[in-house]
């Protein structure tokens, strides 16, 4: 009797170890930096039946919690809220940033100063 004791004082805190505590948001890799005037996000979130908005918009998850947004930008920096509610967690908030330039770099090659000395005949 006392090992059935241990067994069941032992077990009964790994029936509570798998209940989530939290909201996550997993994205899928992205370039910080774009050249067009949208980008497509994607990423799951978890408990799929979590309520998500960009930016104050909602965007709704399938059933798994994956998501697929396209997202307008303005020449610069643009900063992408993600809200995260869910009934029975604390509400999460995730901040990421888009760089969109269009401005091609300059680069001004001129002849360097003497004495200048190369490896070409």
């Amino acid at each position: 009797m006392p090992r059935l004791a241990l067994f069941l004082f032992l077990s009964v805190p790994m029936l509570f170890t798998f209940a989530q505590d939290a909201i996550s948001l997993d994205l899928q890799p992205y370039d910080r930096y774009q050249a067009t005037p949208t980008a497509t996000l994607a990423g799951t979130l978890s408990p799929a039946d979590s309520v998500l908005f960009l930016n104050g918009n909602a965007v709704t998850p399938d059933p798994s919690g994956a998501f697929s947004v396209v997202v307008p930008l303005i020449e610069g920096e643009n900063t992408l809220l993600f809200r995260a509610t869910h009934a029975a967690l604390p509400a999460r908030t995730f901040k990421h940033a888009l760089v969109f330039d269009q401005t091609p770099p300059r680069l001004l090659v001129d002849q360097p100063g003497l004495p200048f000395y190369t490896n070409q005949t």
